[in-house]
């Protein structure tokens, strides 16, 4: 039997007995009686991420649905965040009633299976005052490393993979653009897409990526969640990054089960600075906290090889 759904977000006030709605949009009109009202009258609700049930906004909401019986989250990072961080999920929905690891999803079908290959390069750098300089100088701004990043790219884009690379930061979204640019010959075959990109820019490009009409899209942090796209064949993390709630979410875009069930993601070990060093010796440990993942680390001697095998791949 097909039920109308109701939207809450922005300014669209319109719940029906199925409501899809935005938790800021909730939080704005909480002391009005029509959201009072239509709270109390709430028997079921559902959050996605629910590892957010942790922050003020969720826990305020969870805790005056008095009359609400079934609560559930879903998460695939849901206690990443401590003891405490634990406590105020179950607080919000109640106890955790199932756990299931991402190779049991994969050995199940539901996700795809990845080979993350994790680039090892030589880096004579060492250097950096505070992580701002140390960030901007060992990712952003490290010349070789974009390099390999635009090889893996364009061998990605020559063998027909629809390719999402992920940044951290604005800046580092457009040198890759450039150089991907000038790697391709045209910028009609990326796009970058970012926080202040235009709504309607940014639902154009990702339609585009779905139906394989764009063969690269670079997006910054605003990827990390929320957002499903089957297609993606391939997963360049050109943000490197110590947070397992971030990798794992990074990961998490190239895992939807795509047609052919497997994925290709590449990773970068950075060692010019101890820090940027631990980060990825931690980033590696996630990824081998799971027994399916197929882990490939590519050591700096092999990259040149490497990067052949990709192209001639692509013949």
């Amino acid at each position: 039997m097909q039920r109308p759904i109701g939207v809450i977000g922005g300014d669209q006030w319109s719940p029906k007995d199925i409501t899809i709605a935005m938790i800021q949009t909730l939080h704005a009109r909480k002391d009005e009686k029509e959201f009072i009202d239509w709270r109390d009258s709430l028997e079921c609700f559902i959050i996605d991420e629910g590892h957010h049930a942790q922050a003020d906004t969720y826990y305020d909401f969870a805790k005056k649905c008095k009359n609400t019986q079934f609560r559930y989250a879903a998460s695939a990072t849901a206690f990443t965040g401590g003891k405490g961080t634990e406590m105020m999920v179950r607080a919000s929905t109640g106890p955790l009633i199932m756990r299931m690891h991402q190779s049991e999803l994969i050995r199940k079908k539901i996700s795809a299976k990845p080979t993350i290959h994790m680039i090892h390069y030589d880096s004579l750098l060492q250097w950096g005052k505070d992580w701002m300089e140390i960030e901007r100088i060992g990712i952003i701004e490290n010349g070789f490393r974009n390099q390999i990043l635009g090889k893996i790219a364009t061998a990605c884009f020559k063998s027909s993979l629809a390719t999402l690379i992920l940044v951290e930061k604005i800046a580092h979204g457009r040198t890759i653009s450039k150089l991907l640019e000038r790697e391709l010959g045209t910028s009609r075959l990326h796009d970058f897409i970012y926080g202040e990109t235009p709504d309607f820019l940014r639902e154009k490009a990702v339609d585009l990526f779905k139906r394989k009409k764009l063969p690269i899209l670079i997006a910054s942090r605003i990827f990390n969640e929320g957002v499903d796209i089957p297609e993606i064949d391939a997963l360049i993390i050109g943000a490197g990054g110590l947070s397992e709630v971030s990798t794992v979410q990074r990961v998490g875009r190239a895992l939807r089960m795509n047609d052919s069930g497997v994925v290709k993601i590449f990773d970068f070990f950075d060692d010019s600075h101890r820090i940027l060093k631990g980060h990825s010796k931690e980033r590696l440990k996630i990824y081998r906290k799971e027994e399916e993942f197929e882990i490939i680390e590519v050591q700096p001697l092999e990259i040149a090889s490497f990067l052949r095998t990709l192209s001639n791949d692509a013949l």
